[in-house]
């Protein structure tokens, strides 16, 4: 399952943008910076954003895991979570955390 409404970045800012958002899930993808590593390098070249299968793929991956068991879950009401919430000038997020024994956060249930 992808994220169609997840558009491939055209600009460096949109890339910028889309791997800063990212980066808050990273504690629940082991080797995110090695998997995002092709699109990393587009920022190091800011003049121009050039896409490679080796690029798209990575995109594609990233479509994946945010789909992905631990990421996207319905919460257990049942049992406590948390809400995290995170916000600037021009932007607002948020993610419910359930906290298992072992006390490694997880989203959803």
């Amino acid at each position: 399952m992808t994220l169609p409404m997840l558009a491939r970045p055209k600009t460096v800012r949109q890339l910028r943008s889309l791997l800063g958002s990212v980066s808050f899930f990273r504690r629940f993808f082991p080797r995110l910076a090695e998997r995002l590593a092709p699109l990393n390098e587009m920022l190091r070249k800011p003049a121009a954003i050039k896409w490679t299968e080796e690029r798209d793929a990575a995109f594609r991956g990233l479509q994946d895991m945010l789909c992905s068991d631990p990421v996207v879950r319905t919460p257990d009401y049942t049992r406590p979570f948390s809400l995290q919430t995170d916000a600037s000038g021009v932007g607002i997020a948020g993610a419910l955390v359930r906290y298992y024994v072992h006390h490694k956060p997880r989203i959803g249930r």
